[in-house]
C-alpha cells in the first residue's frame, strides 16, 4: 500500500512520529468514509439540513481538506 509505504519511510527518516501506520491509515480513510460516504451521517455530523450534499459543496470540499491536512501534520510530523 502506497499510503502505508509513505509512512514507513518518514518514520524511518525521522520526519514523521513512530506511529502505527495502519491505524494511521484507517484514520485518514475513516474520516473519509463517514463524511464522504455517508451523507446522512454527514448532516448529522455537521448539523446541516437533510438537502445539504457534501459531494458537490465546494466550501465543505476545502473545508475537509483542511482538515485531514492539519490532523496528518499535527499526528505525524515531528516538531
Amino acid at each position: 500500500n502506497i499510503i502505508k509505504s509513505i509512512i514507513e519511510q518518514g518514520i524511518r527518516k525521522k520526519v514523521f512520529r513512530k506511529v502505527d501506520p495502519e491505524l494511521m491509515m484507517a484514520t485518514l480513510i475513516g474520516t473519509i468514509n463517514q463524511v464522504l460516504l455517508s451523507q446522512s451521517m454527514c448532516n448529522m455530523l455537521l448539523q446541516q439540513e437533510k438537502d445539504f450534499d457534501p459531494y458537490t459543496n465546494e466550501k465543505f470540499r476545502k473545508r475537509l481538506i483542511t482538515h485531514l491536512k492539519q490532523m496528518t501534520h499535527a499526528y505525524l510530523l515531528n516538531n
